[in-house]
């Protein structure tokens, strides 16, 4: 395979920092908004979009952002049965004030606090010969933060695009 077929490429598109990434052997596009969650929402195929999302472009999502494309669901993914969660033998309580904790028709939080923050910052997006990949980390200061909390992601695009998380050290 070409060295050349994987590229990793930072872009404004309607006016918000994107990262594409793209193997041109496959014809496979991801495109990532770090600024809007950090979610993948875009996932070209051959020019088809697999992923659903409900917008006209990445600014109309930045401006009003829900659930859709690969969102990043942290420090906990589905539903918690009341305002706090548990990790590493921790009870981390919930502030519903801060205004970043999403209910579900049941009023339970729901997906984690990170998932639309505004937080994350993209630290690189690179390509050799074998993938291209993008790593964002969130803000190690934003009142979201706890100690068990995701605070870097890194996403690959190979032959099936793949993402990963992690806690920053």
């Amino acid at each position: 395979m070409s060295p050349n077929n994987y590229t990793a490429r930072q872009q404004a598109v309607d006016g918000i920092d994107t990262v594409q990434l793209a193997d041109a052997a496959r014809i496979v596009e991801l495109e990532i908004a770090p600024g809007v969650g950090n979610m993948a929402y875009k996932w070209n195929v051959g020019g088809r979009n697999y992923l659903y999302f409900p917008y006209p472009g990445v600014g109309a999502f930045a401006r009003a952002p829900r659930l859709c494309g690969v969102p990043f669901l942290a420090p906990w993914a589905n539903r918690l049965d009341s305002d706090a969660y548990w990790a590493n033998g921790k009870r981390y309580l919930l502030n519903a004030n801060l205004g970043n904790l999403r209910r579900d028709g049941n009023q339970k939080p729901i997906h984690g606090v990170l998932g639309f923050s505004k937080e994350w910052k993209l630290v690189e997006a690179k390509a050799d010969n074998t993938s291209a990949w993008s790593t964002s980390r969130h803000s190690e200061t934003s009142p979201t933060d706890t100690p068990n909390a995701a605070k870097s992601g890194r996403c690959w695009l190979r032959s099936r695009p793949t993402c990963a998380v992690g806690s920053a050290t």
